[in-house]
């Protein structure tokens, strides 16, 4: 299955949530080298370090990716500071891919922060953004595996949200 530019920028991102050291061909085994040269993968991975996502280092010992801490991810989505570019365009996607990771994260811990309506959340977190933009942000999220899914009341349960991701090794690419 072929991915665009974010979705393959996500899919790496989710890489770095689950993997304690992350070799090249970890990367590999999800984004097939046809589709991504190891060139790409490393802007992509720089992209990510200065968008404040990750922070990692590169052992040339393990030829892997270590976090500088305990994880690649900060913990609870307390992302470092992001070194935002000058140019409008690249901000705004840059921006983008933020606002996509934290709802990833958000996603993969909302039932264990007891958080029930991610369409309030989304509306709180981001008041500046349209509802169409809400639908965008959910639909990138689905083509990597990401997924939230409103289940209406029956007579045995009440009304809801299912959340499922992909876990580890599981994601869709």
């Amino acid at each position: 299955m072929s991915y665009t530019r974010t979705g393959r920028i996500l899919c790496l991102f989710h890489i770095f949530y689950f993997y304690g050291i992350v070799t090249l061909n970890d990367i590999r085994e999800y984004i097939p080298e046809n589709e991504i040269s190891k060139k790409t993968i490393l802007r992509y991975i720089r992209f990510l370090e200065d968008a404040g996502l990750i922070r990692l280092w590169y052992s040339h010992i393990e030829k892997a990716y270590v976090p500088i801490h305990n994880n690649f991810v900060p913990q609870q989505g307390e992302f470092y500071p992001a070194k935002l570019p000058d140019k409008k365009s690249q901000r705004l996607y840059m921006k983008k891919i933020i606002r996509l990771c934290t709802l990833m994260i958000q996603v993969m811990d909302w039932e264990s922060c007891g958080e029930n309506d991610p369409i309030a959340w989304y509306r709180k977190k981001y008041p500046e953004l349209s509802d169409r933009m809400r639908q965008r942000d959910f639909k990138q999220l689905r083509e990597i595996g990401y997924c939230i899914t409103y289940l209406p009341a029956d007579k045995d349960t009440p009304a809801g949200y299912d959340y499922t991701y992909p876990y580890g090794d599981d994601l869709l690419l």
